[in-house]
């Protein structure tokens, strides 16, 4: 945040690792509050092969056809999980905000989905049916924009989006808008977080933003709360406690 405003920068990098460190303190110059990762992370950064719970709520039901969350131990997920640690590492010496209890360390570093937390603001009725890439999809969507809109002026203190800026940003670059959105949202207490202590929490936009169902429902809510008692009574996650968090202002 600089003279009030909220300031969008982006940066591309390769595999090396220099470059990458050198990026983000290019970035970062005076630590920033929080980071989101779009990737896998699970608590204390540490690398798992397992099928986590928060990929299984987000997946099932209507997040099936909605953007749904791969999973970390088949396809790429292995490698998304070991990049999005490695970030999730190197960026948490960058922050200075203090992280709740669920999140995986100390300093504010929270995993991010985009898709997930696109696809809650959307209302169920007239959901587009193939929105791949579903950032830029959803991103384009008025009654997201909305949401978005009021995200950024109720819960995160005032200002508002520069549409024309996004709209001209790469996938990539949205997806990482909306990650930052995931960390400052946990910054400002007021979000929700799904999944569990060990294997890792993504960061969702408050109930009060979601979509609505034909009933003015939150019908993203109504699915999770339906899946978390699915994962519950999974056999794979026995020795975990799934759950959803409710930030409070």
């Amino acid at each position: 945040i600089r003279n009030g405003a909220n300031e969008l920068k982006f940066d591309s990098v390769g595999n090396d690792p220099l470059s990458r460190v050198h990026a983000l303190s290019s970035l970062v110059i005076d630590g920033v509050s929080g980071i989101g990762i779009d990737g896998p992370i699970t608590n204390g950064f540490e690398l798992t092969k397992r099928l986590r719970p928060v990929d299984s709520m987000l997946s099932k039901g209507k997040f099936q056809s909605r953007g749904k969350a791969g999973a970390i131990n088949g396809g790429a997920g292995p490698k998304l999980h070991a990049e999005a640690t490695w970030w999730a590492i190197e960026a948490a010496s960058l922050a200075i905000g203090t992280a709740p209890d669920w999140a995986p360390s100390e300093k504010l570093v929270v995993e991010s989905f985009p898709s997930a937390f696109l696809s809650v603001m959307h209302p169920d009725a007239k959901f587009p049916i193939n929105g791949r890439p579903w950032s830029t999809t959803l991103l384009a969507r008025p009654p997201v924009r909305r949401a978005l809109d009021s995200l950024v002026n109720d819960v995160l203190g005032g200002g508002e989006i520069h549409w024309d800026t996004i709209d001209n940003c790469s996938p990539h670059e949205a997806d990482a808008f909306l990650c930052a959105l995931s960390a400052a949202l946990v910054d400002a207490g007021d979000f929700i977080a799904v999944g569990d202590h060990i294997l890792g929490f993504m960061v969702l936009p408050p109930v009060s933003l979601f979509g609505g169902n034909e009933f003015g429902d939150p019908w993203a809510l109504n699915e999770i709360s339906t899946n978390l008692s699915a994962v519950r009574s999974d056999p794979r996650f026995r020795d975990l406690s799934p759950l959803i968090i409710h930030g409070q202002n």
